[in-house]
This record gives structure tokens, C-alpha cells and sequence, in this order.
């Protein structure tokens, strides 16, 4: 019997398709941005994909994409081996996002989205130093258990993470709440990370939060109104 079932195992495996995979990451050294590529091919990889481009865009900004290397990289034909591809260009500026994201290109140029590896993902986000994650007004998710949330300033080009949950200490919420009540909008500095793809919580951690100036910095975005109870709440 245990013979069958490895066998039975052993049959599935093969029968099974083994799906392709396409990767990328990006890291800034001493203001160089470095991408890596990542492929691994099977038999069932889309043959209509000649090769992959990679798309550089500023988080905050609606200005159109860059392709960062004019020349598809080309697909590899060694199966069921990983195969990685490096690119690098000067960081646009520092002190600011810049989101990474990976296309498979096909002989007319148009662009696909090609087959997930799982880890790395589509997408890359990258900073050279301290930059701004998103933009927006402060929200009290929780009282009781200090959790903080932000209405993202998406006419402009931010909500990259889109559930808008903020990973603030007990300490920061003390220290922000009174933006959260005001409804100042505020630029907020962290660490963003996407483990997959572009997700709720991709903010890892804040390192600090400053209020925006000028008449209408965010656009128009929906009134948060706070209770007495929680303008008092301030003074406590």
C-alpha cells in the first residue's frame, strides 16, 4: 500500500504543471539603484514572451512610468534553472520612493504581466535615505489599543498602501494624536517594504511625521469630524 501511494504522489508531481516564475528587487548603494531580476523557466512559460522590461515610477507623483533598460532582457532557454539579471542607474533623487515593477514585453512591445515567483515579487519599492512612505490625514482607528490609520492623498499618486493602517508605537500615537484630531495633512517617513506585491500594512515602520504646508496640499479628501469626547481626550 505504501508503494501505491508513492507512487500515486510520484504520478501527480509529473502531471502537474510546474509554473514560471519572474522576480524583482532594488537596492540603493551609495546612490546607485541596483535591480535584480530574477527569472526561473519551465516548459509552460508563455511563448509569446520575448523578453522583460523594468518600469521605474515616483511614489506621490502621477507623472508616467520610465523603462529603466530600452533592450528586453531576453528570456532564458535553461529550464528549471534560476537565472538572475542585474541593472543599475544613478537614484533619481534621495529622500524619496521609487516603486520597481517587473513586465514581460511580447514582439509587438506590448507589456504583460508575466508569471509570479512568490518571493521576490512584481513590484520593488526603493529610497535612497529617509524618505516619504504616503501622504494624508491622520485617523484614530482605536483608542483603546492606540492604532492610527491615514487617509492617503490618492488624487496625487499615493495609497500604495491602500488598507491605510499606520505601524505607530504607543509612543507616536501620544505624539500624533493631536494631528489626527486637527486633520493637518502630513507627510509620513518610514520604511516600505512589499514581501509579494503592493499590500494592506507594506509599511514597516515610521520614522517621523511632518505636517505639510500650503492651502490645499492633499486635494480634496473626505472631512474626518472627532467627537468631544475625543478633542478632551487630547488634554488628558
Amino acid at each position: 500500500m505504501k508503494h501505491k501511494l508513492i507512487v500515486m504522489v510520484v504520478a501527480l508531481l509529473i502531471a502537474a504543471p510546474v509554473e514560471a516564475g519572474v522576480g524583482v528587487s532594488a537596492q540603493c548603494i551609495d546612490g546607485t539603484v541596483e535591480i535584480t531580476v530574477s527569472m526561473y523557466f519551465t516548459p509552460v512559460y508563455p511563448t509569446e514572451f520575448i523578453g522583460l522590461v523594468v518600469e521605474r515610477t515616483a511614489l506621490g507623483s502621477c507623472d508616467p512610468g520610465v523603462i529603466v533598460n530600452a533592450e528586453p532582457i531576453p528570456m532564458s532557454t535553461d529550464m528549471f534553472v534560476s537565472v538572475h539579471q542585474t541593472l543599475s542607474e544613478p537614484a533619481p533623487s534621495r529622500g524619496r520612493y521609487y516603486i520597481y515593477r517587473v513586465w514581460a514585453v511580447d514582439a509587438d512591445g506590448d507589456m504583460h504581466v508575466p508569471p509570479h515567483m512568490g518571493m521576490p515579487g512584481l513590484v520593488a519599492p526603493v529610497a535612497c535615505g529617509e524618505a516619504v512612505v504616503t501622504r494624508g490625514r491622520l485617523i484614530v482607528l482605536d483608542y483603546a489599543y492606540k492604532t492610527m490609520g491615514i487617509i492617503e492623498c490618492e488624487d496625487r499618486c499615493w495609497g500604495v498602501c491602500s488598507s491605510g493602517n499606520l505601524p505607530v508605537t504607543e509612543t507616536q500615537f501620544d505624539d500624533l494624536l493631536p494631528l489626527a484630531v486637527s486633520g493637518e495633512t502630513v507627510d509620513v517617513y518610514g520604511v516600505l517594504r512589499f514581501d509579494e506585491m503592493p499590500s494592506p500594512n507594506c509599511m514597516v515602520s515610521i520614522s517621523r511625521v511632518e505636517i505639510v504646508p500650503g492651502d490645499d496640499p492633499c486635494g480634496a479628501l473626505p472631512q474626518q469630524r472627532h467627537s468631544w469626547g475625543e478633542v478632551k481626550a487630547l488634554f488628558r
